[in-house]
């Protein structure tokens, strides 16, 4: 009888897993479709040039892909996927789904220790609704997120038959899970001490299971500082003090919209549920405040840009809470069932809201970021083509042209620019310039339009006022201060405009300079004026440079 019914729960796992499957594809299918975007070039590049030992264990070398952020994984993911179907982007994202599948089912089996099989299936299901998942699934440059994810998830699991068979085995392969997740992206290191808090056994047990994960804590921090060649590291952006009471706002606008109306239902909702929770479950609440702190812990400095992939694990957080509360919901006296269920309806329909709207809005960037780099990696007429004003970051496209050049051998490359800087200063003779139409969604001939547009922007330019930069680059850092402005908007333009980063006045960022780095300063009024430095040119010897320029 035990095996019979064993067996019923089993095979209804297969279908409710095979079941996620179906959804996946359904929501997400078409981003087959797609070609490379944003970071893409560049991880392939480096896959292409560098072995896994180079990447993993030679500082300089990863080092060349970014100072501010240890993630080899990433690298080597994309370099089994060049090994098995070399440049098809095809496959690269279907392996991209089958990731985002394996979280789910990984998270329907996490949640089964702890809830019956209807609670744990509605709650992947909205995990596979939530907008991180709609973007993310467009962005293989994001791949380290969802594997990290994946790997956290194994962990816990592991880690939970570790403590309930009192097999201290599954809990060193719990670690390694553990250490694999750190080694896709660094905002899984916080995973050990929600282990330390999950509600299993007596906390003896628990710390000393939790063993094996400190030594691979203590390994990987290590292995980061010795590979960044720093103990800290990210994104160089400082938190304000108002962003610090800012966040939660910013958190619950994210995730629900709070400019809307659900969305202020269903934060109104929240704020309620929250203050009746904690007076109900005082244990339960501390715990989730806990996880909570450590989901936003990590993106505390870079939640204020909106970038779904910062709001991954955090999504995660309160699907675990949805969870919770619509099985206390059916435990519950009148009042808070009826609380509970209001709350669980908002949270679904604005995710699912969300989730659409996200979708749709990225799909069509990421439509235009493949246009605009198929038509680079395809152009090969005589005649020399130049786009203009592409959607995303210089990076993609010098990577798209050295795709071109270095892997399949084309020596015809493509021109693109930013800023219309490049059109006053260089001969279009026998140029054709192209451009993305937004409208008809492709690639435009608008070199008719181009005389007008010099004689417009050209004519905004001045040569001859004020204008200042105080810069220092050290230990792969560089920091500026910008001026005589507060108003306006400060942009560094790199390679001829082939890349253009807007910027604050003051500001530092974290990034690797090889030997030198020439760009130039570009200040926009807010009447409309523009003005230019000169080429400026950051001259690195031994890590460090200063650079110096006014105008007066």
């Amino acid at each position: 009888m035990k095996t019979k019914n064993f067996s019923k729960h089993h095979y209804k796992d297969i279908a409710i897993h095979l079941f996620f499957l179906f959804i996946i594809w359904k929501l997400y299918g078409n981003v087959i479709y797609l070609w490379w975007t944003y970071d893409d070039t560049q991880l392939l590049k480096h896959a292409i040039l560098y072995s896994p030992f180079q990447y993993f264990f030679q500082p300089h070398i990863w080092q060349d892909l970014s100072a501010s952020f240890l993630s080899p994984l990433l690298v080597l993911s994309f370099d089994i996927d060049k090994t098995l179907f070399g440049l098809d982007p095809k496959w690269f994202y279907i392996h991209h789904l089958v990731i985002i599948w394996g979280c789910g089912m990984l998270l329907y089996t996490v949640l089964r220790r702890w809830v019956e099989q209807f609670f744990a299936f509605i709650g992947t299901l909205l995990f596979l609704f939530t907008s991180p998942i709609a973007v993310l699934s467009q962005q293989l440059m994001t791949r380290h997120y969802l594997e990290g994810l994946l790997f956290s998830l194994i962990c816990i699991h592991l880690f939970v038959k570790s403590l309930d068979k009192t097999d201290l085995k599954l809990s060193y392969f719990s670690s390694f899970m553990y250490l694999i997740a750190m080694t896709a992206k660094e905002v899984f290191v916080p995973l050990i001490f929600i282990l330390s808090a999950l509600p299993l056994n007596d906390w003896k047990k628990r710390f000393k299971y939790l063993f094996p994960h400190a030594s691979m804590l203590f390994f990987y921090s290590i292995w980061r500082w010795y590979m960044l060649e720093t103990p800290i590291g990210g994104y160089g952006n400082k938190m304000e003090i108002q962003n610090i009471f800012q966040l939660p706002y910013t958190i619950i606008d994210f995730l629900f919209d709070s400019k809307s109306i659900p969305g202020i239902a269903t934060s109104v909702l929240l704020i309620i549920f929250l203050i009746a929770f904690w007076f109900k479950q005082r244990r339960a609440a501390l715990l989730g405040v806990w996880v909570g702190l450590l989901a936003i812990l990590p993106v505390t400095t870079v939640a204020y840009t909106h970038a779904h992939r910062y709001f991954l694990v955090i999504w995660l957080v309160v699907i675990v809470f949805f969870v919770f509360i619509i099985k206390l919901s059916c435990q519950s006296n009148l009042t808070f069932k009826v609380l509970c269920l209001c709350l669980a309806l908002s949270i679904t329909f604005q995710a699912i809201s969300l989730n659409i709207r996200d979708w749709n809005n990225n799909l069509l960037e990421a439509k235009r970021m493949s246009s605009e780099g198929k038509f680079i990696f395809n152009e090969t007429s005589s005649v020399s083509n130049v786009l203009r004003k592409p959607a995303f970051e210089g990076h993609y496209l010098m990577g798209v042209n050295w795709l071109k050049r270095h892997y399949y051998h084309e020596l015809m490359v493509t021109d693109w620019f930013y800023d219309d800087i490049y059109l006053c200063e260089n001969n279009l003779d026998k140029k054709k310039v192209f451009e993305y139409s937004v409208n008809e969604q492709k690639i435009i001939d608008i070199t008719h339009a181009i005389p007008f547009i010099i004689n417009d922007y050209c004519g905004r330019i001045k040569n001859d006022v004020p204008l200042f930069i105080k810069g220092k680059y050290s230990k792969n850092v560089v920091s500026w201060e910008l001026g005589p402005y507060n108003n306006g908007k400060y942009s560094f333009i790199l390679g001829g405009s082939h890349t253009k980063r807007d910027i604050p006045p003051k500001g530092s960022l974290r990034v690797h300079f090889k030997d030198h780095i020439v760009f130039r300063i570009r200040y926009e009024s807010p009447d409309g004026w523009i003005t230019f430095s000169p080429y400026l040119i950051i001259e690195v010897n031994d890590g460090n440079s200063v650079v110096n320029w006014e105008r007066v």
